[in-house]
């Protein structure tokens, strides 16, 4: 018989305390240490790219235009016009930002809203959105009028793009319900577009509108539109066959607003003496009163004034009589 041992299975033949068994333990202390290691890379590679993000967040984007921005929402004041001040220095970059500039106009706070209209004065006029933007802010009830009437201060600035604005502007002179909007949307209307025809009809029906600020744009508007005559002049007259007594008083004040006691001024001025109402006399007489500043024109305006009934040419030489007095003194 052959040698047992030679018949033997190779896994009999191999004793646990073999060699084989005997390297685990260092194999596994290899694999250990190998794994500490990986994890010690992967660490640092986590700290590493946790800086350089922390290095890029302070050193590059809290500079960025787009951080600003996003700061513009900040609950605090403070904040916020710091980040309006930084997009201020930041010149032609913040144009990337501008619609953010031109909504932070509807800021609660003044200086917020002040650093955002400087910034839309310097840029806007050469950025195409601004027209369209700040109308947006015009129309937002949502926004404090303070910063809708800055908006529609700012559109006759942006250039010959405003042009596009005059409709919405008059729509809001006719309509909005507060009067500080309603009035600076008149006034922006006329120093975009003076001789728009729908501007000039917004004007004639303000000349009968109940508050007293707007109504005095319109005066205003008209007054300087009348100067050139033609067809504007022939409008304000046309006042005196309203039975709107406001309307009538408008005119009147319109003619005194021109200044100058013209061929044309006096009649209409002189009839406003005989007018069935108070407040249109007394600004009458208020009116040609002011004009008779030498004794020419005292001279005119009682000569024009004979074709008064005698209870309003009594009022009127009541008071022409102590120009007189001051003109001799």
């Amino acid at each position: 018989m052959g040698d047992e041992r030679s018949m033997q299975p190779d896994s009999q033949r191999f004793s646990p305390e073999g060699s084989s068994e005997g390297a685990g333990p260092e194999l596994e202390a290899q694999s250990a240490t190998g794994r500490t290691s990986r994890l010690r890379l992967w660490a640092l590679l986590a700290v590493l790219v946790v800086s350089a993000l922390f290095v890029w967040y302070v050193v590059v984007y809290r500079r960025s235009v787009a951080y600003q921005a996003g700061q513009l929402k900040n609950p605090n004041l403070l904040v916020r016009i710091q980040a309006m001040r930084n997009l201020s220095d930041m010149k032609e970059k913040a144009r990337r930002v501008f619609p953010a500039i031109v909504e932070a106009l509807g800021d609660r706070e003044v200086p917020v809203r002040s650093q955002a209209a400087m910034i839309i004065r310097e840029i806007g006029p050469r950025e195409a959105r601004s027209v369209p933007l700040l109308l947006a802010v015009v129309q937002r009830s949502d926004l404090p009028v303070e910063g809708r009437t800055m908006a529609v201060n700012l559109l006759p600035e942006m250039g010959e793009a405003a042009a596009q604005a005059v409709p919405v502007l008059i729509g809001v002179a006719r309509s909005s319900e507060d009067v500080r909007l309603r009035q600076a949307a008149l006034l922006a209307a006329h120093r975009i577009a003076p001789d728009d025809a729908g501007l000039l009809d917004a004007v004639f029906e303000i000349f009968g509108d109940p508050d007293d600020a707007v109504r005095g744009a319109a005066i205003g508007i008209a007054a300087q539109e009348a100067r050139g005559g033609g067809n504007v002049f022939l409008r304000v007259t046309e006042q005196f066959r309203s039975d709107d007594a406001r309307r009538r008083l408008s005119a009147v004040l319109t003619f005194r607003t021109l200044g100058a006691l013209t061929d044309r001024v006096l009649p209409v001025l002189v009839q406003g003496v005989a007018d069935r109402n108070k407040e249109v006399r007394e600004a009458a007489i208020v009116s040609l009163v002011g004009a008779a500043n030498s004794r020419q024109a005292l001279q005119e305006i009682r000569k024009a004034a004979a074709t008064l009934d005698p209870s309003a040419r009594s009022a009127l030489e009541e008071k022409l009589a102590e120009a007189e007095k001051r003109l001799e003194q």
